[in-house]
């Protein structure tokens, strides 16, 4: 039983932060997607996507390592991939209101009634949400993985 082990060892994590950017850009695309099609405005998918693109990111890195993240490791993940998910959510909330004016006055008067400690206290109580959706997908569902893969012999 490898993932009871800690490591020492650090791996330079940037080619699983990528991973999980390319994961998580490329699966709120194709959600987005559908919800327009499909004439639905529901966000709920957004933790899904998240652990989904943890989850993704966490299966590369045993993959490549035959273990698990140690707690070091794992606190980078988790520290990026929120950077990164915040990154990609407000270049595609840029993106969309470059698109779509009328999103952009609706933006502008939602940030101009609200005072900025609402606003701030929003985006750290997301933020909490976000980094226990990422902790659940780094650890939880990463060691399922591990113990799946080790169990078919694939490590």
């Amino acid at each position: 039983m490898v993932y009871f082990m800690e490591y020492n060892e650090n791996i330079h994590i940037g080619k699983y932060i990528l991973r999980f950017a390319v994961v998580y850009l490329f699966v709120t695309l194709i959600v987005a997607a559908v919800l327009i099609i499909v004439d639905l405005n529901n966000n709920s998918l957004s933790p899904v996507i998240l652990m989904l693109s943890a989850m993704m990111a966490g299966e590369k890195f045993i993959k490549d390592n035959k273990r698990l993240p140690n707690s070091s490791e794992k606190v980078k993940l988790i520290s990026y991939s929120l950077l990164v998910a915040w990154l990609i959510s407000f270049f595609l909330v840029g993106v969309t209101m470059f698109i779509s004016p009328e999103l952009l006055q609706v933006v502008q008067e939602l940030i101009s009634s609200l005072s900025y400690t609402i606003i701030l206290g929003t985006i750290l109580v997301i933020s909490l949400l976000m980094i226990l959706m990422l902790w659940f997908g780094y650890g939880f569902l990463t060691t399922r993985q591990f113990k799946a893969l080790e169990k078919k012999g694939k490590l």
